[in-house]
């Protein structure tokens, strides 16, 4: 992980959205803490579609936090744009196909 995305990180943490709490970055190795838990993709592999639905409502809650943390420390103004990542797109689709 680079330099961007450790402030990145440290600058969403600081301002309340759901993010692991940085601990350290030495230039190279950025230290979180870990995250307990299951993730996402394989709890939504194992939901019924009820509750499938109430997992993406959340994680969508949390996408939104993120977002407004971001717009209320001006990242978009003060972090480069990323390299196009337009090669993710299929696999996203793929994901989405799958719901």
């Amino acid at each position: 992980m680079g330099a961007i995305e450790a402030r990145v990180l440290a600058e969403l943490f600081r301002r309340g959205a759901p993010v692991p709490r940085p601990l350290a970055f030495d230039g190279v190795w950025l230290l979180q803490v870990a995250v307990q838990g299951q993730r996402l993709s394989q709890a939504l592999a194992r939901a019924t579609p009820l509750s499938g639905e109430a997992l993406l409502e959340t994680a969508l809650d949390a996408l939104e936090r993120c977002h407004q943390a971001s717009m209320a420390a001006d990242l978009a103004r003060r972090v480069p744009p990323a390299p196009d990542a337009g090669f993710l797109l299929p696999g996203l689709a793929a994901v989405g196909k799958a719901f």
